[in-house]
């Protein structure tokens, strides 16, 4: 699993790539993050997703954050 990490200004701060799933260990980036983002192994380099990127949220999670 890919886990990107997105700040308050959601921007990406962070990406781990190809984390074993079902383990108990902390896993965190440098960066402060307010939002986590889990996507399969490889779909973050494959869609060329880097940290400075902004996530672009839609009106339905924006409604949810609110």
């Amino acid at each position: 699993l890919d886990m990107i990490f997105i700040d308050s200004s959601r921007k990406v701060v962070g990406i781990l790539r190809d984390v074993p799933i079902l383990n108990t260990k902390p896993r965190t980036v440098e960066s402060q993050a307010k939002y986590l983002l889990e996507i399969n192994a490889g779909v973050a380099q494959s869609l060329g997703i880097r940290p400075g990127d902004e996530a672009i949220f839609g009106s339905e999670i924006e409604d949810a954050l609110d």
